[in-house]
């Protein structure tokens, strides 16, 4: 079994580890937290959007979206910067 340690045991008081202090699959299955995601997002995509916007957007969803795309079409650099 894995074992966890607490954030006062991670963290030297310098440097932020980094880490989560909570490993969900320690207490439930992966089917039930990947369950409370889709249902989390789903929430989330279905609220009306506040004032002009057109779209709503979860915390790290565009940012999964430049990576994603960034895979396929290769990172954007700006040329001048490199010749």
């Amino acid at each position: 079994m894995q074992t966890s340690l607490a954030a006062w045991e991670i963290y030297d008081g310098e440097k932020e580890p980094g880490i989560n202090a909570f490993y969900p699959l320690q207490i439930t299955s992966s089917f039930f937290v990947k369950t409370a995601i889709q249902d989390t997002i789903q929430q989330i995509k279905s609220a009306t959007p506040a004032e002009a916007l057109t779209v709503i957007i979860y915390p790290g969803e565009q940012s999964l979206s430049n990576r994603k795309e960034d895979r396929q079409l290769g990172i954007p650099a700006d040329v001048s910067v490199w010749n």
